[in-house]
């Protein structure tokens, strides 16, 4: 599946990783095995991503206009780095962070990911698909129909209607909908919109010229400024445990996300769902 998921990404600029096909193909296979589905889980997202993200820093740096022997050696080293430094920083946290993945970590190392992937790891490893999509979600079979005829449908609309629906992706939209129920909240993405409209939109259409020479540039600068500032912020304040009282710092926990105190109902004895031993 990496040649189609590369295709979707240069087209759209969006990564379809296979996660979720992963899951489900091994939860048929060996029915039962949280650990196996689990690892097939993690192969079948990161095979993908990395070569996606792989190919497209050799493009941005083709674009920047750097020496593509020197952007791969440079992706080598990094690699080899960023893999040392990432099982020393998982390790440490594990033996030093107190309360690390709870809910309560005063922290807010939440493990949000993880926490997401333990879910999917029960859902599709443990109570697995067929049932699943049997006896306790037996409409979900039809998602799949519906991904298969929604594709055929976009494509020929688009032979058809292609004036007015030459930016309409049938990916991005469904991708679009799916990353409502995601990690993290629209203030992850909204400065991604603005900014994109600003230099793909505007400044493309009146001045090309500076777009062509300035455009991947800057965005090389700003993805290395983000890196470099958390760097600077995480050794020069946060880990001093230095406060600012401004709204940047205190609007992430004003919410009823970050409280977990928002309800419509009380829970029912017994909890939600399917009763325990309900399921076949």
């Amino acid at each position: 599946m990496l040649v189609p998921t590369a295709f979707i990404f240069a087209v759209t600029g969006y990564q379809l990783g296979m996660n979720n096909l992963a899951v489900i193909v091994t939860g048929y296979m060996v029915p039962g095995n949280a650990m196996a589905n689990m690892i097939c889980r993690v192969y079948g997202y990161n095979i993908d991503d990395q070569a996606e993200d792989f190919i497209s820093d050799l493009k941005m740096g083709h674009y920047s206009k750097l020496p593509p022997q020197a952007v791969f050696r440079a992706q080598m080293l990094a690699t080899f780095i960023q893999t040392l430094v990432t099982i020393g920083t998982t390790n440490f946290l594990i033996a030093s962070v107190s309360d690390l993945c709870s809910v309560t970590q005063i922290d807010r190392f939440v493990c949000s990911f993880p926490r997401s992937l333990y879910a999917d790891t029960i859902m599709f490893g443990l109570v697995g698909p067929e049932r699943m999509f049997n006896s306790l979600y037996p409409a979900l079979k039809y998602c799949f129909l519906i991904g298969f005829v929604a594709a055929i449908g976009s494509w020929l609309l688009r032979m058809y209607f292609p004036r007015y629906l030459k930016y309409v992706h049938p990916v991005l939209i469904i991708s679009g909908v799916n990353r409502w129920g995601g990690s993290y909240n629209l203030s992850y993405y909204t400065p991604g919109l603005f900014a994109g409209f600003a230099f793909s939109w505007h400044i493309k259409r009146h001045y090309l010229a500076w777009w062509v020479k300035y455009n991947y540039l800057l965005t090389s600068g700003l993805s290395a400024g983000i890196a470099f500032s958390g760097i600077v912020i995480f050794l020069t304040l946060q880990y001093t445990k230095t406060k600012f009282n401004w709204w940047g710092n205190t609007i992430i926990s004003s919410g009823v996300d970050f409280k977990r105190a928002a309800t419509l109902y009380e829970v029912p004895e017994g909890g939600f769902g399917v009763e325990i031993g309900g399921f076949q």
